[in-house]
């Protein structure tokens, strides 16, 4: 379903000035799976905003005032204890929401959520409009309940990931699953950051990409991965790019709205068009 929302101003200290048409077709696909009734009933209290390289979305605990769903970018939902470095349990991209705790009644954050990769673009909404709209329309919830049990399955098969696969192999899966948001295969996420996606310090993951060099992979530049063989890159990650299969919300009687495209294909040359992926 094609959504178009008028220009909006961004609100937040991190939020900069947008240019952009007076219309703008949404990409979010849980947006994107709402009728346009329901759609309308969000699209008047819908904001733009962007935010920097590193910035805190939401913090564990911590009222969720606003919902975000991700247009553009990389958010990182991460874990941590009190004297452990954080670990990311899945990434968000274009077809997922921050704050899908709220499905299970959850008035605060039960993760981090931290951006990844710089200008990231979200739209975002008053947890109290977001609820009115619920209310009003129930088919919402089971738009956004999908989500919400999508990504603990993301999350169980990251942990399986962490502890059955090389660094090597998980880094590979990582660069391949943010491919899909960069047209030019230049990925601008600091070694810093990729550590924390994988658990692991700073120089594991200055050996695991020297060793992808190597293999003529991918490239080192300075705050980025520049990927030189995507499909070759995908053969070379671990299974779990082919374990989680195509996600569809089914509404309606002979009804299917995709919630996102084919998001960890067989390991083949198709690999190059990963996208939306979780």
């Amino acid at each position: 379903m094609r959504h178009q929302l008028a220009r909006s101003a961004p609100h937040g200290p991190s939020s900069r000035p947008l240019l952009r048409p007076d219309s703008y077709t949404i990409r979010n696909d849980l947006l994107r799976a709402m009728s346009p009734e329901e759609f309308d009933s969000l699209r008047p209290h819908l904001e733009f905003t962007t935010f920097d390289q590193g910035h805190l979305v939401q913090q564990i605990d911590e009222p969720m005032d606003y919902i975000h769903f991700v247009e553009s970018g990389i958010v990182s939902l991460v874990v941590r204890s009190a004297i452990e470095a954080p670990v990311e349990i899945s990434a968000v991209l274009p077809s997922g929401m921050i704050g899908s705790e709220i499905m299970f009644g959850a008035g605060k954050a039960i993760y981090r959520a931290v951006v990844q990769v710089p200008d990231t673009l979200v739209v975002r909404i008053k947890l109290e409009d977001l609820r009115r709209a619920q209310r009003q329309h129930p088919n919402i919830d089971r738009i956004f309940l999908e989500f919400a049990r999508f990504l603990m399955r993301a999350a169980a098969q990251n942990l399986f990931c962490q502890a059955k696969h090389s660094l090597e192999q998980r880094l590979a899966k990582w660069l391949v699953i943010a491919s899909g948001q960069f047209d030019d295969g230049l990925i601008p996420v600091k070694q810093d950051d990729l550590a924390m996606a994988l658990g692991v310090h700073r120089p594991s993951v200055s050996w695991a990409v020297a060793r992808l060099a190597n293999l003529g992979l991918v490239e080192r530049r300075r705050a980025a991965i520049q990927l030189s063989d995507t499909s070759k890159l995908c053969a070379h990650a671990c299974p779990c790019v082919s374990m989680i299969k195509r996600f569809e919300l089914h509404r309606g009687v002979g009804t299917t709205h995709k919630l996102g495209h084919e998001r960890f294909p067989e390991r083949t040359a198709d690999c190059e068009q990963l996208s939306l992926v979780l």
